[in-house]
């Protein structure tokens, strides 16, 4: 079993069956079928405490907000909520799914590069938390409103850091996300912004990482945003001044494998924010590090197929909920644990097109079809940004300790089909 290491807090083989929480997943498949997307209660609160238990131990002030983009399923939102995160959006949708979860706007930070008018309205109006600002437009637009309203609205502005030392997805001078931290258009926006009577400037916002797993680099990264602080001190009405620091950090279970933790991170950023002197208030909008490996999905092999000495597995999960982004990484492993006999083999699933795998030349054991594989690091990203392509969506389960509940069943074939073919007519299909 050597080729399995770091299963995610909540996940382990016993007796060489793959348990979620306590639940076998033979068990699990015999009530709810493949393809299934279980999420654990117990993994998604545990990532949850750790990173909390991280980030008060080494900030003086600091609050989390949970990423609503990584995970819209129901039971994680609910349990986040009751667990004492707030939340982050970036949309009108998201805004109601995050009060039907159970949050109130004074725990909601509204980020987004192009919100509407009838966006800021809703956020002014329920008095949200903190609105993040992206360009002139988005303060001209937020203005009127506030005037319109008589109501003053916090808000941060979101900068790229200089980019000296920083190699990430996100770090490309004059892209859509954000203001570069040095241009004069930054300083314009500034001094605009701390001269309106109609909102009050708390802080700053960035997010430039996707799944980073470099200590050194979120220091630096840090660092970076700390003396965009320095340069604005004086236009803030705030104390503490707020530096919204995002998320993009590696999943906790990852983290792991190369001994790593929430804790070096947030350890790092703590001493260069000391260096200040200033009094700032940290926030993180973490999300997939909280949700991605708090869910696996179970799946059966359909055909096994050999083509010039590679050996493919095509599943019945699809590309569909596995979304085939660049930075998923999906870990696909063996449900029963045989023998020590690994193979490389690669899993796709039965759609027609170049996108759909899953996981290429991975190490598996004896692999026929009609086994059920497991399929971890997929709760963030997925259900989230889901598609009816192809193939209907897998039933959805929410496990706790030894109760496991049908929070969604898969439609037949013939109900997706009849749904997509009266325009996405939900109402009917998933009562």
């Amino acid at each position: 079993m050597a080729e399995i290491q770091h299963l995610p807090h909540g996940f382990s083989y016993k007796n060489s069956k793959l348990y979620v929480e306590n639940i076998c997943y033979t068990e699990l498949v015999e009530r709810f079928g493949t393809p299934i997307l279980a999420f654990s209660e117990a993994t998604l609160i545990s990532n949850l405490t750790v990173f909390r238990n991280a980030a008060t131990k080494y900030l003086d002030r600091t609050s989390i907000h949970f990423a609503l983009k990584s995970c819209y399923f129901a039971p994680v939102l609910q349990a986040l909520c009751k667990n004492g995160v707030n939340a982050e959006i970036m949309s009108e949708m998201e805004y109601h799914l995050a009060i039907l979860a159970g949050w109130k706007p004074s725990q909601i930070i509204w980020n987004g590069p192009g919100k509407t008018i009838q966006d800021f309205e809703i956020g002014v109006k329920n008095k949200i938390k903190c609105i993040n600002i992206d360009s002139f437009s988005e303060f001209e637009k937020l203005e009127t409103i506030c005037k319109r309203l008589n109501r003053q609205q916090t808000v941060g502005i979101r900068i790229h850091p200089d980019d000296q030392g920083l190699d990430t997805a996100f770090i490309k001078r004059g892209e859509r996300l954000g203001l570069d931290v040095l241009s004069e258009d930054t300083i314009r926006l500034f001094q605009m912004v701390s001269k309106s009577p109609w909102v009050n400037l708390k802080g700053i916002h960035a997010h430039i990482f996707v799944r980073n797993s470099s200590v050194n680099i979120y220091r630096k990264y840090i660092h970076s945003l700390c003396l965009s602080l320095r340069q604005f001190n004086n236009m803030f009405d705030a104390n503490p001044i707020v530096l919204n620091v995002g998320g993009g950090f590696e999943t906790r279970s990852l983290l792991q494998q190369n001994g790593l933790y929430f804790k070096d991170f947030i350890k790092a950023a703590a001493t260069e924010i000391k260096k200040t002197e200033l009094p700032i208030e940290v926030v993180f909008e973490p999300g997939r590090c909280i949700a991605n490996d708090a869910c696996v999905a179970l799946t059966k092999v359909i055909t096994k197929k050999d083509n010039a000495g590679k050996t493919w597995l095509m599943v019945n999960i699809g590309s569909n909920i596995l979304i085939p982004l660049a930075n998923a990484g999906y870990q696909v492993v063996n449900a029963m644990i045989t023998d020590n006999s690994y193979k490389t083999m690669s899993v796709g699933d039965q759609m027609c097109y170049s996108a759909g795998i899953i996981q290429k030349d991975v190490p598996l054991l004896p692999v026929s079809e009609g086994d059920v594989l497991a399929v971890l690091q997929c709760g963030a990203y997925t259900y989230s940004m889901a598609e009816f392509f192809g193939y209907t969506l897998p039933s959805l389960i929410w496990v706790s300790g030894t109760h496991a509940n049908l929070i969604q069943k898969s439609l037949s074939p013939e109900k997706g089909a009849k749904m997509i073919f009266n325009g996405y007519n939900f109402s009917n299909e998933l009562q």
